[in-house]
This record gives structure tokens, sequence and C-alpha cells, in this order.
């Protein structure tokens, strides 16, 4: 199911997973870091009563315009 619906995101958008510690919630964020392109992020954004709250990200894989003050 995640690799069907998560590569659907758009750029910049968000997937929030809430998965049971004791269910697997760490060796799946770890299998979403090793399938996925480098261009998704994989982070632990809470912790709580056994469960944790996983953030999925598809980045751009730009970086912010730098401004350049002259002198």
């Amino acid at each position: 199911m995640l690799l069907h619906w998560l590569p659907r995101l758009d750029v910049g958008a968000d997937a929030w997973l809430v998965v049971q510690r004791n269910l697997g919630s760490d060796s799946l964020q770890r299998w979403m870091q090793a399938e996925f392109p480098a261009d998704y992020s994989f982070l632990r954004a809470a912790t709580s009563k056994g469960y944790r709250v996983l953030r999925c990200r598809r980045r751009t894989g730009f970086t912010e315009a730098i401004t350049v003050v002259p002198k």
C-alpha cells in the first residue's frame, strides 16, 4: 500500500503515519528510507504511549535561491 500511495505525494507534501511501536514502527522507518529515492525524507515526529508518528516528506531536491546583496 505504501509503495502505491507515497509516490503520489506532490513535491513539498507530507504524509503522516501513526504506527504502534511494538508493531515495527522503527523497522518501517528504516525500510521506507531504503526503499524510496533520496527526494523523500522520513523522520520520527513524535512518540507517545507506545505509538510513533512518522512524517514522510517529498522534497523538491532544490535549495532556495540565495539573495546576494551588493557592497
